[in-house]
């Protein structure tokens, strides 16, 4: 009887190792496949985002030239700071 419960209580032993195991592992993989998965999502996401921005501007920066005749016309900005107020001057 002693034999036969040291052999259950070391299968039981074994087993909830076994199981602990296997679930601190699940966990893991889990965790890393969460956290790489969101990293390539953001990354992907940003990298659409950049594309796109960088899309957007050279559109508008072409449709505006042609709308100006081909030629590019540019504004030179002043800021003329006073004691009473701020103002913003274009030429």
């Amino acid at each position: 009887m002693a034999t036969a419960t040291a052999m259950a209580t070391a299968t039981a032993m074994a087993t909830a190792t076994a199981m602990a195991t296997a679930t601190a592992m699940a966990t893991a993989t889990a965790m890393a496949t969460a956290t790489a998965m969101a990293t390539a999502t953001a990354m992907a996401t940003a990298t659409a985002m950049a594309t796109a921005t960088a899309m957007a501007t050279a559109t508008a920066t072409a449709m505006y030239a042609v709308s100006e005749g081909g030629r590019t016309r540019h504004r030179h900005y002043h800021l003329i700071v006073s004691n009473m107020d701020d103002d913003i001057r274009t030429h």
